[in-house]
């Protein structure tokens, strides 16, 4: 991919991404995510910072991030590797460099992956044709007549695959199969027809329990709730960490215990705390790095009690995962040992001993000093504050702003 005008920090994140491909799964896909899904990104980077030159640094963070961790780039990637593992043609008809054209002529992530549902639609088009004795083993009986069933073979990967229409087959996931680094599971209905696929990573010494990775429906479809119920007794039996990333209403604490809202009880201590719904956070509760409050899903304002400890810091989020929009009460004896990020400091109260904790993200209440450049169009002067606001943050003890609330 060319890489030119790319400045560093953004240079390192899509290194960071390849590189995570070549470790995965083998420097041959590694190339061609490169001249893929590499070379979209940078494409699209260099593209953003010739319009906004003062919204590239953290406009490039964000969707390099966002390709890392979506869906699709690991659809895309399954593709990339069954090509290899099963000699697609299509690998050897390349242009004058090598890459080959049919990654050359998407422009775009959503044309890589139509390229990858049409590929993995065409080979599972063959007909499946039921598997012998030992390939898949029942390990749970659920509500409704729903039973879990673990995948043993490579062909058994392949048989859910044609089934589901999705990339769990043909040699993308054989070799974690084989080592059983990975563990393989689907979700079949009463007459014995998958309806979701789990794929979960084992744990190792330092994290004794599995994790959760994947749950997918038919062609990549996410998994509707009520299956997610279904599921739940059999993900909480087995002990399966990251399941908060498919219930917003269970969190882990530090002692691997499940706490499921509003349920919450005095006492507990957890390593980060993503609150994403309403909730009365119970006294003498310890976070020992990150409180996140989401307040997209939030309909009331969030109390903080007395005897709360952050270890780290306070985070609320609209979209960024760095503001805080909603009302915040923070009760007197409370301890934090880092820095309250808000937005919006008339709708803030805090005790005097955490007031110089307090941090504003909010352009439109920072002080800005008679050195800022001159913008003619206001979405780069938008984008300058943005910046600063991040880069630095501003302590609410430095604004001179006259309508400050008097309650600290």
């Amino acid at each position: 991919m060319n890489l030119k005008g790319i400045d560093t920090h953004n240079l390192h994140i899509l290194n960071e991404i390849c590189d995570t491909i070549k470790t995965e799964r083998g420097d041959r896909v590694y190339e061609l995510f490169r001249c893929s899904v590499g070379r979209i990104l940078a494409n699209s980077i260099r593209q953003t910072s010739t319009k906004f030159p003062s919204s590239v640094h953290s406009w490039g963070a964000w969707y390099a991030d966002f390709v890392l961790e979506s869906e699709n780039a690991v659809h895309i990637a399954d593709w990339l590797e069954s090509a290899v593992i099963e000699g697609d043609k299509w690998l050897n008809n390349i242009d004058h460099l090598g890459r080959p054209k049919k990654l050359m002529k998407c422009s775009a992530i959503i044309d890589l992956v139509r390229e990858a549902d049409k590929a993995m639609a065409i080979k599972n088009t063959f007909k499946t044709l039921p598997l012998g004795e030992g390939h898949e083993i029942i390990v749970a009986t659920l509500q409704d007549g729903y039973a879990v069933v673990e995948m043993k073979t490579p062909e058994a990967l392949d048989y859910e695959s044609r089934r589901m229409k999705h990339c769990i087959g043909h040699g993308a996931y054989d070799r974690n199969l084989i080592e059983e680094s990975h563990y393989y599971y689907s979700l079949r209905d009463p007459k014995g027809h998958p309806v979701a696929t789990i794929e979960t990573k084992r744990g190792s010494r330092a994290v004794y329990w599995d994790s959760i990775l994947q749950v997918h429906g038919p062609r990549n479809a996410r998994v509707t709730s009520e299956l997610l119920d279904i599921l739940r007794p059999w993900f909480f039996d087995q002990h399966f960490l990251k399941i908060g990333n498919y219930f917003d209403d269970v969190y882990m604490d530090t002692n691997t215990r499940y706490h499921i809202l509003p349920n919450l009880k005095s006492g507990c201590k957890f390593n980060n705390l993503w609150i994403k719904a309403d909730i009365v956070i119970p006294k003498n509760t310890t976070v020992l790095d990150f409180l996140h409050i989401d307040a997209r899903f939030m309909t009331e304002t969030l109390v903080l009690p007395e005897s709360l400890i952050i270890g780290k810091r306070i985070y609320g989020s609209d979209q960024e995962s760095l503001y805080l929009d909603e009302d915040l009460e923070v009760g007197e004896f409370i301890t934090l040992g880092g820095d309250i990020y808000i937005d919006e400091i008339s709708k803030v109260v805090v005790p005097d001993h955490l007031r110089h904790q307090v941090r504003i993200f909010n352009p439109d209440v920072l002080v800005i000093d008679s050195d800022m450049p001159e913008f003619d169009d206001p979405r780069d002067r938008a984008e300058y504050l943005i910046k600063r606001a991040r880069d630095e943050s501003v302590p609410l003890d430095e604004l001179d702003d006259p309508n400050m609330p008097k309650a600290f």
